[in-house]
């Protein structure tokens, strides 16, 4: 947030030719990023309630447990759009005929209900298995990564998502990378963070010390 507002008020600097202030908090960004939520509650009244997996108004915006522990989650939010193909998807064409289940209304007045049902055939199968399925049923889904996956994941490495860094005591150091890309900008390359007083005396001699100056600041204790 803060960034963004920073380059709008560079941006109209350069426009107008007058320079802006630009003030946030981390308050305020908390507020702002559970705006959806709060703003419900400013113009209803009643302060949102959390939904537990079985309150979803929407069952196929949710996550759910496979056969090999590992977690999947559906983000459909066009629910009716989607019913037809998640029902073939997941072997329950009768789903589609079942009238607690006929359309979005119905499924959130019985969502309890479906996601028991939903539970119960995810658990069927691992995450390996249903991922072809559900793609080719084009459902819009992705699997719940752990940390450690994450690292060895093919689309991070595909996206360029961890850069690699020359550090003298750790071999085949990585770090993440800035998520943001400027077309075709040369790539800068990562270097890892200096020791404490690395460049102590480099700093030292562009602030005009010379050699015998720092030599006394040190020996003194001035300069570690």
């Amino acid at each position: 947030g803060l960034a963004g507002a920073i380059s709008a008020a560079l941006l109209a600097r350069e426009r107008s030719g007058r320079g802006r202030e630009v003030n946030i908090s981390l308050f305020s960004m908390g507020l702002w990023m559970n705006a959806s939520d709060l703003t419900i509650g400013l113009m209803t009244g009643r302060s949102p309630q959390s939904e537990s997996r079985t309150e979803r108004i929407n069952p196929m915006w949710s996550s759910y447990r496979c056969a090999d522990a590992r977690w999947i989650y559906f983000v459909m939010i066009q629910s009716d759009r989607y019913w037809p193909d998640f029902c073939l998807a997941l072997g329950k064409p009768d789903w589609q005929n079942d009238p607690r289940f006929k359309d979005s209304a119905a499924r959130a007045q019985n969502c309890a209900a479906l996601i028991y049902e939903i539970d119960r055939a995810i658990a069927a199968r691992s995450c390996d298995d249903w991922a072809p399925i559900f793609d080719r049923h084009n459902l819009v889904w992705a699997p719940v990564r752990t940390d450690a996956e994450v690292l060895d994941d093919p689309q991070a490495e595909a996206i360029g998502a961890f850069a690699a860094v020359d550090h003298p005591n750790i071999p085949g150091c990585r770090v993440v990378n800035s998520p943001v890309e400027f077309g075709d900008a040369d790539t800068i390359p990562h270097r890892a963070a200096p020791e404490l007083g690395q460049h102590t005396e480099e700093v030292a001699l562009e602030m005009g010390l010379t050699w015998d100056q720092i030599a006394r600041l040190k020996a003194s204790g001035t300069l570690g």
